[in-house]
């Protein structure tokens, strides 16, 4: 792990304090996760840029489909971060975010 890394890792053990635990690693990937969530079973990560196999300017884990980076870099960066977590790629749903004042609620993909 490289010091760039270790410091990103510092600065967010320092902004959410003891309530977010580091570092897990899977498949190259590092990811942080919450202990309140923990506690509960939910299904959750907080992943670093590191492990990806986006090129720059979307240098590394790259999960964004709409941003001009190459469609199957970010299908691989998905598919790593679903096989980190234990799930499918086909458990995947996405929403958009809007600034607003409508909730919208989820029950499945």
């Amino acid at each position: 792990m490289d010091i760039q890394h270790i410091s990103m890792l510092k600065a967010y053990r320092y902004i959410f304090g003891r309530y977010l635990h580091v570092i897990k690693r899977s498949n190259n990937l590092s990811y942080l996760t919450f202990e309140s969530l923990d506690h509960h079973d939910v299904i959750h990560a907080v992943f670093t840029r590191k492990g990806g196999v986006s090129s720059s300017p979307y240098k590394s884990l790259n999960i964004g489909g709409t941003v001009g980076d190459d469609p199957d870099a970010v299908r691989m960066n998905l598919e790593a971060v679903f096989s980190t977590l234990r799930l499918s790629i086909d458990t995947r749903f996405d929403v958009w975010q809007v600034h607003g004042k409508n909730v919208e609620f989820a029950e499945k993909p």
